[in-house]
């Protein structure tokens, strides 16, 4: 149901792809997602619109609903893999002879850092489409031109795309999501262009309430609250909790009974700065009696560790010492 919140703008040079669009189009409308095919300062771009319905209540009690749009910070821009092969190129001829042979022969990186520039530092993700259909026509044009070289007797000239393989376009890649924080999704064919854009969608709808429940723990704690009684105090206790597991060989049933007496490191810390000294501070917690199948002290080690851990301002200081 979220997912009919979205709006997908389609810039006019995916048209040129009608087949991609005329089964995007159909997924579309079987998801019941509008979209709005634009002229965008990015060519072949996607970007994503979330329509929200916002309610006031005028002076005679009548809920007004009006409707807004909200852009999201996301930017698809689709792109053939010969046209990645040539922005390769164009960086190996810049990197070989130290300055570009034409303003227009632009790098991947450039290419990227423009499209930046004008998407207001929106998150870019380039889908490639068409890499291994690319790399195929690659290796046949090579094996002609190996024949043909064999049966002339002739030196074999490397003419594949101007000298790029798939090396080199997997390392262009890789130096170009380092360098400018773009992610880089490769599509086989305008089929999976079309997967990889629902699933974005469907992500981006999905993505504010996901971020409402980033609190999600393991079941290591033993039994609790569920999540429909959890509240941001359980919530905060199980953070503590969690945190103090991380100390070796410490169990459930010991971080329970440290929280118990203090629920949360706010409450030990002042009690560390109640006490008389450091070496009473750090034996604090010492006579704490955790229950398992017999009851026994928490012990003077895991005390003094975790007065270390928690008052220590010494970065090189380590708990074992």
């Amino acid at each position: 149901e979220r997912v009919k919140s979205m709006i997908v703008g389609l810039d006019h040079g995916l048209l040129k792809r009608t087949e991609m669009m005329k089964k995007l189009l159909t997924e579309f409308h079987q998801l019941n997602i509008d979209h709005v095919v634009e002229s965008s300062s990015v060519p072949n771009s996607v970007k994503w619109h979330r329509k929200l319905i916002n309610r006031t209540v005028s002076d005679d009690a009548t809920v007004i609903s009006s409707t807004s749009h909200q852009e999201e910070q996301h930017l698809m821009v689709v792109m053939d893999a010969g046209r990645l092969a040539e922005l390769v190129m164009n960086g190996r001829t810049h990197q070989h002879s130290g300055a570009m042979s034409s303003p227009d022969l632009l790098t991947c990186k450039q290419f990227v850092e423009s499209i930046q520039n004008r998407a207001e530092n929106k998150r870019v993700c380039l889908a490639i489409v068409g890499m291994e259909t690319f790399e195929r026509s690659l290796k046949t044009k090579h094996n002609r031109e190996f024949r043909r070289a064999v049966l002339t007797q002739s030196l074999l000239q490397n003419t594949t795309a101007g000298g790029v393989d798939r090396i080199d376009l997997e390392e262009g890649l890789v130096e170009l999501e380092l360098s400018t924080g773009c992610g880089v999704r490769e599509c086989s064919d305008d089929d999976k262009l079309v997967e990889l854009i629902i699933q974005t969608t469907k992500a981006i709808a999905e993505a504010p309430f996901k971020r409402k429940n980033l609190f999600s723990f393991h079941d290591d704690l033993g039994p609790g609250p569920s999540k429909k009684d959890c509240t941001a105090e359980n919530k905060l206790s199980m953070v503590w909790q969690h945190q103090l597991l991380q100390f070796p060989n410490t169990g459930p049933q010991t971080v329970a009974a440290i929280a118990q007496r203090y629920p949360t490191p706010c409450d030990l810390i002042k009690a560390y700065q109640a006490c008389d000294s450091e070496a009473t501070a750090g034996l604090l917690l010492q006579d704490i009696m955790v229950v398992r199948s017999s009851s026994r002290r928490l012990g003077p080690v895991l005390s003094k560790k975790i007065y270390c851990l928690l008052t220590s301002v010494d970065g090189a200081t380590t708990l074992d010492n």
